[in-house]
């Protein structure tokens, strides 16, 4: 009787933990704000020389470095933490990239910063969405962005 108990258990608990979340995290979602409003900021003065806000501008990178630690070190997270890897990918047109195009060019044009920030702002929304509720619906709004960037 024990060994068809343990068969017909094991195979829950396994399911079980392959379909855990990351709880709320107020640290998370604070870091995510915070890093949103300094990034909006930014982008809003793209226009000016890098060279004036290159201190700022490591500052915020900084940030990032941190929440992405952070996110990589919390259990069943994996979501949030591809989210922000893509955040932090110099390579692609989310966060880093900008201010990496901002960084080759000196200076960016008010009608494409303006187009960036929505998009960026867009990502971020999303995130906070997601950090905020962890309902299915906003896991697959988060995942539709992750997977058109990569």
């Amino acid at each position: 009787m024990k060994k068809y108990l343990s068969i017909l258990i094991f195979p829950i608990i396994f399911s079980c933990n392959s379909l855990r979340t990351a709880t709320f995290d107020q640290t998370a979602y604070q870091k995510t704000v915070e890093i949103k409003v300094e990034a909006d900021k930014l982008i809003d003065i793209s226009k000016e020389d890098y060279s004036l806000h290159e201190k700022d501008i490591e500052n915020l990178k900084n940030q990032v470095a941190f929440i992405l630690e952070y996110e990589k070190n919390r259990p069943n997270n994996e979501i949030s933490y591809t989210m922000w890897e893509l955040m932090n990918n110099k390579d692609k047109s989310l966060l880093m990239g900008y201010f990496e195009l901002w960084k080759k060019n000196k200076t960016l044009s008010s009608s494409f910063s303006e187009e960036a920030k929505k998009q960026i702002d867009e990502a971020f929304s999303i995130l906070l969405k997601y950090e905020s509720s962890k309902t299915k619906e906003n896991e697959a709004n988060l995942l539709d962005i992750i997977n058109m960037k990569k």
